[in-house]
């Protein structure tokens, strides 16, 4: 970790030990004291922290619907990357539309991979997961996405 890092990751454990957990709440006040190493973590700024906040609503509200597509529940949307005037843009799109699309299907598939990986990194140190997810196809499915 490079020196900032270390500031506010011993913040958090100093917040952590005060009372054996951590909250979203207890960074958020302890944040607002402008001398606090996460104070500029924050965006201040009540006009752009409630646009910001209003997004992250947006977002949610996409990711709460769910749809059945031959017996099993999916998400009713999916974020991709496309194309709009000449600009590369994330943008949610309806699940049943992104199966038509090879490239969109291709998309896909490399975000589930990607999160796979991020999952296998994050839990790797649980014995109980060894083993779960069979590596092998897992690296045949990055090599056909990469390709």
């Amino acid at each position: 970790m490079n020196e900032k890092k270390d500031e506010i990751y011993n913040e958090l454990l100093g917040l952590q030990s005060s009372k054996g957990y951590l909250t979203p709440q207890m960074i958020v006040e302890s944040a607002i004291d402008e001398t606090s190493p996460l104070h500029n973590q924050f965006d201040w700024n009540d006009e752009t922290a409630s646009q910001k906040y209003r997004l992250w609503q947006a977002r949610s509200l996409v990711n709460k619907y769910r749809i059945v597509i031959q017996g099993k529940d999916v998400e009713a949307f999916h974020s991709v990357r496309v194309i709009i005037e000449d600009k590369e843009q994330n943008v949610y799109m309806h699940t049943p539309k992104i199966m038509t699309d090879k490239d969109m299907q291709s998309q896909i598939l490399a975000t589930a991979l990607s999160e796979l990986t991020y999952w296998q990194n994050k839990y790797q140190t649980i014995q109980e997961l060894t083993g779960v997810v069979n590596q092998k196809k897992v690296q045949k499915l990055q090599q056909k996405v990469s390709l």
